[in-house]
């Protein structure tokens, strides 16, 4: 990996927020929900750990015969789609 040139003044906050990337997540199903902002995290695995904890807010919303899906991605494109979807049998 090439050394970044840091200049002089250059903050913490600004040196780590060039280190890591924005993920989005957004909701589809019955309450869609686009990520405008994003979330700066380290890598692929915090986005993943990160989608997982969002799959529990969303759960406990879903009712008998909906599905939804939670999309995450970065400024690249697509890297995973988590899907839940509920059927009623009678």
């Amino acid at each position: 990996m090439p050394a970044q040139d840091v200049s002089v003044g250059t903050t913490a906050t600004e040196l780590r927020s060039a280190a890591m990337r924005r993920y989005y997540f957004e909701v589809g199903g019955e309450h869609p929900f686009r990520d405008e902002t994003g979330s700066e995290l380290k890598d692929e695995k915090a986005a993943w750990k990160e989608a997982l904890l969002l799959t529990r807010d969303v759960e406990s919303a879903l009712q008998p015969g909906e599905s939804w899906s939670l999309d995450i991605s970065d400024q690249d494109g697509p890297l995973y789609r988590i899907s839940i979807m509920s059927e009623r049998l009678r």
